[in-house]
């Protein structure tokens, strides 16, 4: 499994979609879609 900055990815969820993301949704997500 690749490793991301999971950081910069939700601050740039965070940016696009204006709203707050919490860091443990966006790891669960990307577990659960092998991203």
């Amino acid at each position: 499994m690749r490793y991301y900055n999971y950081g910069y990815v939700k601050d740039l969820l965070e940016t696009k979609y204006n709203q707050k993301v919490s860091l443990p949704t966006i790891i669960d997500r990307a577990k659960k879609n092998n991203f």
